[in-house]
């Protein structure tokens, strides 16, 4: 018997996954799994994993150490296109407490039923909230990062879309995301550092505006100085307009002169 319960313990969760990282998406009208891309949207997936497990070190105070989308709704829900959910406060403004860039890969698009990507307010905007994709939705490519997809309960997305709803797309009665565990299938998603990764983003982000800063002012200084060197060298008419001759050219003169 010991051992009986011990192989059914080692069982893995959806043998007929293949190796990866899923997200489990346990709600209240049922579950939904999907397969996160995190090695074409490593910092996009990073996130999401990290908010899941609590494990994320860059939130807001109030969230730090707890899974953050465990107990929180699908706060807009439209038939036909899309159910969005991930705010903590459950309004549509709410954020882990922080931003971060849009991360988009050719190979990744809005191009069937069941796509999960990031929800923001605008451009490299990106905190906790994502919607999944109840149609194919191309005009919303390389707008909004796609980081995963659906593999198992697309019935269950269609359930949700299709319950009633207010004026501002937010169903009537509550649909409650329960939990979202992680799942990690094999040696290369176990290695997958969701918290470092996420980490790292910020601070090479950091490392390239410095860069870019450094580089502005370098530029800036250069012309700078090029332009008092030649203020030096420059030639005065007796109106005192001052010019001066960066180079030489050997085209004919102008027969003309300006009060002609």
């Amino acid at each position: 018997m010991v051992v009986v319960l011990l192989l059914f313990g080692c069982k893995s969760q959806y043998p007929e996954l293949e190796d990866g990282i899923y997200a489990e998406f346990n709600t209240t009208k049922g579950k939904m799994v999907a397969k996160l891309h995190y090695k074409k949207a490593p910092v996009t997936s990073a996130n999401f994993i990290s908010l899941a497990e609590g494990t994320n070190t860059l939130v807001d105070e109030n969230y730090k150490g707890k899974k953050l989308y465990d107990g929180t709704i699908f706060h807009r829900v439209i038939n036909g296109f899309m159910i969005q959910g991930g705010d903590p406060l459950g309004t549509g403004n709410g954020n882990p407490g922080y931003r971060f860039m849009d991360e988009f890969h050719p190979d990744l698009k809005h191009n069937k039923p069941g796509i999960l990507a990031m929800a923001n307010p605008g451009a490299n905007s990106n905190g906790s909230q994502f919607y999944i994709t109840e149609v194919p939705r191309p005009d919303l490519d390389n707008r909004y990062t796609v980081f995963g997809e659906l593999v198992i309960g697309l019935d269950v997305q269609d359930s949700i879309s299709n319950v009633e709803t207010n004026a501002e797309d937010k169903p009537l009665d509550s649909i409650v995301l329960q939990q979202l565990h992680i799942i990690r299938k094999g040696s290369e998603a176990k290695k997958f550092d969701a918290p470092k990764v996420f980490e790292n983003h910020f601070a090479e982000r950091e490392k390239r505006e410095k860069a870019a800063k450094a580089k502005k002012e370098k530029i800036k200084t250069e012309t700078k100085n090029k332009h008092g060197k030649q203020k030096e060298k420059a030639i005065e008419l007796e109106s005192g307009l001052k010019y001066f001759i960066s180079k030489k050219g050997n085209g004919e003169h102008l027969k003309y002169s300006l009060k002609q």
